[in-house]
């Protein structure tokens, strides 16, 4: 029975009210927390402790009790509460007290069971977390999703298995055939050497089978979510090596998604590949073959690649598919979490390989960053080129390449060995700033890599200072320089004194992209399997 307090406030009030729960609805996704010179924002709310309540499903159980209060609060607050699947948002993953089993399912079998909900979601964030069991409830859930889309999901499989791709069989290639033509048939119909091997792959560690599951599920969550505008999917071992399956999207009639933001930390080109709408594109620890892309972006506008690795050809590609101009590429370049382990496998959680295209080195130098973007010199302007973790493999931006003819530019943050370069006897270029740098720039900001290098980016600034000293009309936009160089040095309080005056702001404080990041928070990590799975000799026998 509805109180008289609630049946007084039109539904306009009430959806206003309600939508203060909804991340979605507050337009906390749109934030542009991107903004430049990069700054750690202050968060809106306390940090998440371990042994407190999530704050996210604090807030989320204010819509779910209005659900249950009554109809007509139901019938406000249910499509407010499914604008969003985003458990362990933010940093409420954090909290110990947070039961993460069945969520996923439950979420899935009530789409398919009101599948006029499926319209209604608009951001979905995938965190591994929710993958902690492995039960055959996932693959009723398939089923039944299956089912709501009027798919035949045993005949898809069966169909794809006679087509596997080598990429996806990777884990284990004479199983991954058997998984996909037997797992979803009812009647089991498998030989007896068949079903030892699929039940090794649950079964036994690292259980690849789960992992093709995973994928499977959110193959069917994205294709259940047809009008879903940002997705954002946590990597680590949850997942197959190479990630999304890419014959599993479009066998499901999945052909075209209304994404405008994609978070990527598994690899997925097919779901890139059904976003024509894409605006942006956030690729973290990314282990897709994006080495032959050729299908257009032609709404990118940022591209932002982290901890990762590029050839110069692979680069290309990706810029040359942004045919309708970026606005924003930011790079930073792929580190290892720690070295090979030394004894046996007892370190391997910590353990992040190289990925197989860094064996012979042939990433991208600054150069050809500033070649291939000049296709977007008239749209781009932020450029954030961190390549910290590739100093001594880098060359130094030669004297014939510069970013002169980039007219939109405003905002860049460079490393100090792409413009000094890190050999000790290599000869100081001092205006090497003045002759890089747009007119249109704004802000810029240089990352020193070691105490060494310190002089030769204090001469480079110093005569940028000096160059605006002299003459105001000379990069008459910018305001803002930054270094990390010692904060109460002589040279800071110098550099200082040059750069206010002609209003100029110049700071100490350098921030990573990586760092302040907010999308794909928490744990995120490889996918490689964790070992080799191995056929035992009695398989031969049979």
């Amino acid at each position: 029975m509805e109180t008289s307090s609630t049946t007084r406030l039109p539904n306009e009030i009430l959806f206003n009210i309600l939508s203060h729960f909804c991340l979605h609805c507050q337009d906390h996704y749109n934030q542009d927390w991107d903004e430049r010179p990069l700054r750690a924002i202050k968060p809106c709310r306390e940090e998440q402790q371990p042994n407190a309540k999530s704050w996210y499903s604090i807030e989320r159980n204010t819509l779910f009790a209005a659900c249950l209060a009554s109809k007509g609060l139901r019938d406000i607050a249910q499509p407010i509460l499914y604008h969003e699947f985003v458990l362990g948002y933010g940093d409420s993953w954090k909290s110990d007290l947070y039961d993460w089993g069945g969520r996923l399912i439950s979420f899935m079998q009530t789409l398919a069971r009101r599948p006029e909900l499926c319209r209604q979601v608009k951001v979905v964030y995938i965190n591994t977390r929710l993958f902690t069991s492995n039960d055959e409830g996932k693959r009723a859930t398939l089923l039944e999703a299956a089912r709501a889309l009027k798919i035949d999901l045993p005949a898809v499989w069966k169909q794809r298995a006679s087509n596997i791709l080598a990429s996806e069989a990777e884990d284990w290639p004479e199983v991954y055939s058997i998984f996909l033509s037997t797992y979803l048939d009812e009647s089991r119909d498998w030989t007896e050497k068949q079903e030892r091997r699929l039940r090794r792959a649950m079964d036994q560690s690292p259980a690849p089978a789960w992992r093709w599951l995973n994928s499977e599920l959110m193959a069917m969550l994205i294709a259940q979510t047809h009008a879903v505008q940002y997705f954002s999917i946590q990597g680590n071992r949850t997942w197959p090596t190479n990630g999304l399956p890419e014959s599993s999207l479009r066998s499901l009639g999945v052909v075209n998604l209304p994404l405008k933001t994609l978070d990527l930390g598994i690899a997925a080109n097919s779901l890139i590949e059904l976003a024509p709408t894409l605006r942006t594109l956030n690729l973290h620890d990314y282990s897709g073959d994006l080495s032959a892309w050729d299908t257009e972006l032609p709404n990118l506008k940022t591209l932002r690649i982290t901890n990762d690795y590029l050839s110069a050809n692979t680069l290309r590609r990706l810029l040359d598919a942004c045919t309708g101009g970026l606005v924003a590429f930011e790079f930073e370049a792929y580190k290892r979490v720690a070295e090979s382990p030394r004894c046996g496998f007892e370190d391997y959680e910590n353990y992040t390989p190289a990925p197989p295209h860094m064996l012979r080195d042939s990433h991208f130098q600054p150069s050809d960053v500033i070649k291939i973007l000049q296709k977007h010199k008239n749209t781009l302007r932020i450029l954030h080129l961190d390549l910290t973790n590739r100093e001594y493999r880098t060359k130094k931006i030669p004297l014939d390449v510069n970013l002169k003819d980039f007219s939109t530019l405003q905002h860049v943050f460079i490393n100090a060995f792409q413009l000094l370069g890190s050999e000790e006897n290599i000869e100081i270029e001092h205006e090497v700033l003045i002759r890089l740098l747009p007119r249109s720039i704004v802000s810029l900001v240089i990352h020193r890599e070691n105490f060494r290098r310190r002089c030769r980016v204090k001469e480079a600034l110093f005569a940028l200072a000096d160059s605006k000293s002299r003459s105001p009309d000379h990069f008459p936009f910018l305001k803002h320089v930054a270094c990390n160089l010692r904060k109460r040095s002589t040279t800071v309080s110098s550099l200082r004194s040059l750069f206010e005056p002609v209003g100029v702001e110049f700071c100490t404080r350098v921030e990573s992209l990586n760092k302040l990041k907010p999308y794909l928070s928490g744990h995120n990590g490889s996918s490689s399997l964790g070992f080799p799975v191995f056929d035992d000799s009695s398989d031969a026998e049979l």
